[in-house]
C-alpha cells in the first residue's frame, strides 16, 4: 500500500513538473518573439481601457497552491486509472 502511493504522489509531482515546465518553456518562447508595433501602440491600451474590467488583484501564494493541487491529483488519478486498467486487461 505505502509503496502504490508513494508511486501515485511521485506521477503526481511528475505531473506538476512538466505542467510548469511547459509554461515556462511557453513564456520563453511568447518572449523572445514578441515584435513591439510602434503604430498600434496605442490600440491596446484604448482596448484595455474600455472593454476589460478592473477586478481585485490578489497576489497570495493560495493562488499558486490552487493551480497545483488539480495537476497533483490528475496525476495521482491518471496513475491509479492506468493501474486499474492493466488489472483489468490481464484477467
Amino acid at each position: 500500500m505505502k509503496k502504490t502511493l508513494f508511486r501515485a504522489l511521485l506521477t503526481g509531482v511528475a505531473f506538476v513538473i512538466v505542467f510548469y515546465g511547459v509554461q515556462i518553456i511557453g513564456g520563453i518562447y511568447m518572449t523572445q518573439h514578441y515584435v513591439p508595433d510602434i503604430v498600434e501602440q496605442y490600440a491596446s491600451v484604448d482596448y484595455l481601457q474600455k472593454n476589460v474590467t478592473v477586478g481585485w488583484v490578489d497576489n497570495t501564494p493560495i493562488w499558486a497552491w490552487l493551480q497545483v493541487w488539480p495537476v497533483m491529483l490528475a496525476g495521482v488519478a491518471s496513475y491509479y486509472l492506468v493501474r486499474l486498467l492493466k488489472r483489468k486487461l490481464s484477467k
